[in-house]
């Protein structure tokens, strides 16, 4: 939890307790080199409930799958970006 409220915080630039679009892009950018078009469809599969926002729960849903399911389909499969096939 530290480390997800460290990452909020910092990549939460209007302070409202969620993520959005840009935002994500930015960060995931800067923090990962992740390409634009790449982050942007992160946020996509991260904004389970299609509010234009990632909250906290959507990023700890995310992180709890990218750890604990192994199910190809589930959001924690797109937490860093898409899986390079090579």
């Amino acid at each position: 939890m530290p480390f997800l409220d460290a990452l909020m915080d910092i990549a939460d630039e209007d302070g409202d307790g969620n993520l959005t679009r840009d935002e994500q892009v930015r960060w995931s950018g800067a923090l990962m080199g992740l390409p634009e078009a790449d982050a942007r469809e992160v946020f996509g599969r991260l904004d389970r409930d299609a509010d234009a926002l990632i909250s906290r729960d959507d990023m700890l849903q995310a992180i709890r799958e990218f750890y604990f399911n192994e199910e190809p389909a589930s959001s924690g499969v797109w937490l860093l970006g898409p899986l390079d096939p090579a």
